[in-house]
């Protein structure tokens, strides 16, 4: 088994010989067992799991707390996005078309959706917008930090 420091150097990320991660405390409190494709770097209290070519995310007691649904993490010069200021941008299929757009910490669309030509590597902008198109703020609204658990 395969160990490295992980996620401001609290946490340890397993990986199997058999290419599956989870995650453990580095006092050894396991907080989840070998079983994802892949566990990318944590931020803001919560990992984003990778499994089945599918991404969601997952709090640092093991619990998935975004359903493991969107089709990747948006990636931009082989950086992945995670959670920064209350929001992750996400990739997901619909209808045979790619769109990226950002979530909050419940899983919540909290911008428009862009429109992605994977073959053109084009990328239209997006903005986070409330319900009236107005601009918003990643934590505005948000008084119960659910993913603060500390």
């Amino acid at each position: 088994m395969d160990i490295q420091l992980f996620g401001y150097n609290d946490f340890v990320l397993l990986k199997t010989s058999n290419s599956k991660y989870g995650v453990s405390r580095l006092c050894g409190n396991m907080v989840c067992s070998p079983v994802y494709d892949y566990i990318y770097q944590f931020s803001e209290y919560v990992f984003a799991v990778e499994t089945n070519r599918k991404v969601g995310f997952m709090n640092i007691k093991g619990e998935i707390v975004i359903p493991i649904e969107y089709d990747s993490l948006s990636c931009r010069n082989d950086k992945y996005y995670k959670f920064s200021n209350g929001r992750a941008k996400v990739v997901k299929c619909l209808d045979g078309d790619y769109y990226e757009y950002y979530i909050d910490h419940y899983g919540n669309q909290i911008s428009m959706k862009s429109f992605i030509d994977i073959d053109n590597d084009y990328y239209s902008d997006d903005k986070m917008l409330d319900d009236y198109g107005n601009s918003l703020d990643a934590f505005e609204g948000d008084e119960m930090n659910r993913w603060n658990i500390d």
